[in-house]
């Protein structure tokens, strides 16, 4: 049987995507490189975690699935 290293990843998000993209892409090749061969990030990681306030603005956050990095 062969091993399998997963690493999973959590970290505060602001409402900067690119701040955010960035620092998701530092936590993979950390992962990486510490022998992660399947990194999961969290879900919704490019900005505010927005589901839970209820605020109908915030659900322009959302993006399709197309326009994900």
């Amino acid at each position: 049987m062969k091993k399998v290293s997963v690493s999973a990843t959590q970290m505060t998000c602001s409402e900067n995507s690119k701040d955010n993209i960035d620092k998701a892409k530092n936590l993979i090749k950390q992962s990486v490189d510490e022998g992660a061969q399947i990194v999961l990030i969290q879900e919704l990681f490019e900005s505010v975690y927005f589901c839970c306030l209820n605020d109908p603005k915030r659900f322009e956050l959302a993006k399709p699935f197309e326009k994900n990095p």
